[in-house]
């Protein structure tokens, strides 16, 4: 079956099986692989030797077969339209001998997006994949890119954390307690909020600083007002706070990291951005409270 030919009997099974999903049939299946001239995704020369290095070796049921419904996608879907606007910094593998993507509609994407850093790797198509030839270099690649962008949240959220501990105390002087934790709250609801939806790095790293400068003067401000706390002893009612803190501190990644195994991490760290409000709303009022009992 010639490469046109086979295009076409792709495109009809996939239409079909987009109106069949519309009465509730069952997906029209076709193969991951073959050889050229036959029926499937993956059609080339290289395509049973791909079907080997992603079949599962460890005897995990896997079936090479993708819904025809899904190829629908395909013809409308160019990344090299919106590449301009991807601005988070992104690794783009490309094989040497690509035969199923595009190389030069890949190399355009890399050369479009601000954020790319292109690789491009030994061998073809299903090189990439442990086994293959550009295996190695592809993993080694993607740890060096992973290193190199991980810290560098942590660093704008530690770096301002710090400086807003030291500018606490005057910003506590000046703004009063109260609006400190006001402040503080808004800052990290929203510093949590602009990493979440931000796509530029610049704008994530931004995010990081404003929930370091957030975090930084809430402990401090409540470890003042529990010292003022009538009915218990100072030292007693520090170490309560101090329990809930640590309490918070250990059942937060478990709780963070099972929603976003359930529902995506951005879902996950939207509880940052309600605490943050909690703080702002409910917290600056019962440090008002507190205080002006105490007083």
């Amino acid at each position: 079956m010639s490469p046109l030919k086979n295009g076409i009997r792709l495109f009809g099974l996939a239409l079909l099986d987009r109106i069949g999903s519309q009465f509730g049939r069952q997906p029209i299946y076709i193969p991951g692989h073959g050889r050229p001239g036959e029926l499937s995704i993956g059609a080339t020369p290289d395509g049973p030797f791909g079907e080997k290095l992603m079949t599962p070796k460890d005897g995990t049921p896997w079936h090479d077969r993708v819904a025809a419904r899904s190829l629908l996608s395909f013809f409308w879907r160019r990344p090299v339209r919106r590449a301009a606007s991807v601005r988070i910094p992104f690794l783009l593998v490309v094989p040497e001998a690509d035969s199923i993507a595009p190389v030069p509609a890949a190399l355009e994407v890399a050369r479009r997006a601000p954020g790319a850093e292109l690789f491009r790797s030994a061998g073809g198509h299903y090189d990439v994949y442990e086994g293959g030839a550009g295996f190695a270099d592809v993993l080694r690649t993607e740890v060096e890119l992973s290193v190199a962008l991980a810290p560098m949240g942590f660093a704008a959220f530690a770096q301002c954390m710090a400086a807003g501990r030291f500018a606490g105390d005057r910003l506590a002087l000046k703004a009063g307690p109260v609006n400190t934790l006001r402040i503080s709250g808004l800052f990290l609801a929203g510093g949590i909020g602009v990493a979440v939806v931000a796509h530029h790095w610049l704008a994530i790293a931004l995010g990081f600083a404003l929930t370091g400068f957030g975090t930084a003067n809430i402990v401090p401000v409540i470890y003042s007002t529990t010292g003022r706390l009538e009915g218990r002893g100072t030292s007693a009612s520090i170490a309560a706070v101090a329990t809930m803190g640590y309490f918070g501190f250990l059942s937060g990644p478990p709780l963070i990291g099972f929603i976003a195994a359930m529902a995506g991490l951005p879902v996950a760290l939207s509880l940052g951005i309600i605490s943050g409000s909690v703080i702002a709303i409910v917290g600056a009022v019962v440090v008002r409270r507190v205080r002006t009992a105490a007083f």
